[in-house]
């Protein structure tokens, strides 16, 4: 476990929170303050997971060249966008 380096917020009800640390992506319920699922699919540290605007996906990226587009609900990665040559250390996707 290592330190969180992104929290977001879902913006659709109920309202998950995705908190990004390490080389990890949790999904808290804002009810029962339980973490409800987790993106473990990642072989270095994960910088930030912010959720699309309709609640149903999130987008990553951290120390790898890479973005990653994940679904919420079977935890698959849709897609992966390469070609950058840095960490990617912010990701919007409102």
């Amino acid at each position: 476990v290592g330190p969180v380096t992104h929290i977001d917020v879902s913006p659709v009800a109920p309202h998950q929170v995705a908190i990004t640390s390490s080389t990890r992506i949790h999904l808290y319920s804002t009810t029962t303050n339980e973490i409800v699922k987790t993106f473990s699919r990642f072989r270095d540290v994960v910088y930030s997971g912010t959720f699309r605007s309709d609640g149903k996906l999130l987008v990553a990226g951290g120390e790898a060249p890479y973005v990653q587009v994940l679904d919420i609900n079977t935890r698959a990665i849709l897609r992966s966008f390469k070609g950058h040559t840095a960490a990617q250390h912010l990701l919007l996707s409102r």
